[in-house]
């Protein structure tokens, strides 16, 4: 009785299977790094948004609140502090260049609350005193309430938003004999703060934490009235601006 071969690969079938087996995982691979770093942007992307427009939200509506006062209770002469600047200094300021601004926001809240939550007295007024601070390596926008009444800080300063890189301010001037804005300024240029009717505001974010291993770039920006700036690093950023009415500017 004859026996039977068992039937087998030849070499070159074994190399061909190889082959093809290593195309396939590779491709395979290729597709999951695809999809993790489309996850990545689109995950860095989305906080990047949520920290501009929170910032925003935060900014815009503490500006508009500038200037006010309960009826009765008489009007304040400036709506940002810019008196009696020196020492533990809490004024509105320009940052000069590329640095950040300050902005000082000045009236009587009506919850006597600061921008942190802290109370302060019935009827006392308080300057929100918001700039970019770095808080555990991360460049944040914090707050922090000077009591001009009492002429003393309310609280130390507190972080609000993580991945705030630069805060730019522009002030919008009437002229003597016209109620409307015609040009905007930056707080060293504002000679009457009383002629401020409205501000610009500008932020450049990020998602608070660089993005990726490899993915060092050197990126340009332009944010309100800065020269063109440079940063090298592996955040991913977005400029964001807006302009904000002083309500209580056409009140008075």
């Amino acid at each position: 009785m004859r026996k039977q071969r068992a039937a087998g690969f030849s070499l070159v079938e074994l190399m061909i299977a190889l082959v093809l087996g290593l195309i396939l995982v590779g491709s395979a691979a290729d597709v999951m790094i695809s999809t993790k770093q489309t996850f990545q942007t689109t995950d860095d992307l989305s906080r990047i948004q949520e920290n501009g427009r929170f910032a925003l939200d935060v900014l815009v509506r503490d500006i508009r609140m500038a200037g006010y006062r309960p009826p009765g209770m008489g009007d304040l002469p400036h709506f940002f502090f810019v008196d009696d600047c020196g020492g533990v200094d809490p004024c509105t300021r320009d940052g000069g260049g590329n640095a950040s601004d300050r902005i000082s926001v000045q009236y009587d809240p009506t919850n006597d609350l600061d921008c942190g939550g802290n109370p302060v007295g019935a009827n006392d007024i308080i300057a929100n005193v918001y700039e970019v601070l770095t808080v555990d390596n991360v460049n944040t926008l914090a707050c922090r309430a000077w009591n001009v009444t009492t002429g003393a800080w309310v609280a130390t300063a507190q972080p609000l938003i993580g991945g705030v890189d630069n805060l730019q301010l522009l002030y919008g001037l009437r002229s003597a004999a016209n109620a409307s804005v015609y040009q905007y300024v930056s707080a060293d240029q504002v000679g009457d703060w009383a002629n401020v009717l409205s501000v610009r505001v500008g932020l450049l974010v990020n998602r608070g934490a660089q993005f990726g291993q490899s993915d060092e770039r050197t990126r340009s920006y332009v944010l309100l009235d800065t020269p063109p700036f440079s940063e090298t690093d592996r955040h991913n950023r977005r400029v964001y601006s807006t302009t904000v009415t002083l309500v209580n500017a056409f009140n008075t």
